[in-house]
């Protein structure tokens, strides 16, 4: 593989990762305020959970990419 299509893939997978745990934090703090003002739906109630599933696909997607990097 390329060093700099690794790189590239590499650094937006990052950027992924750090927004993806942005909206975590933000979406977990919605929640926490909805629940305080019994303003609890299902979106907030289960946004987190989505944001965790998320980081857990890309941190597989990092995963699979060092093992290509590493094999070639």
């Amino acid at each position: 593989m390329n060093q700099n299509l690794y790189l590239l893939m590499m650094s937006v997978l990052v950027v992924t990762v750090v927004l993806a745990y942005a909206g975590y934090r933000l979406s977990k703090q919605k929640a926490q305020q909805d629940y305080e003002q019994g303003e609890s739906n299902i979106w907030t109630k289960h946004a987190p959970k989505i944001w965790l599933i998320w980081i857990f696909v890309c941190l597989v997607h990092f995963l699979l990419l060092l093992s290509l990097y590493l094999n070639s």
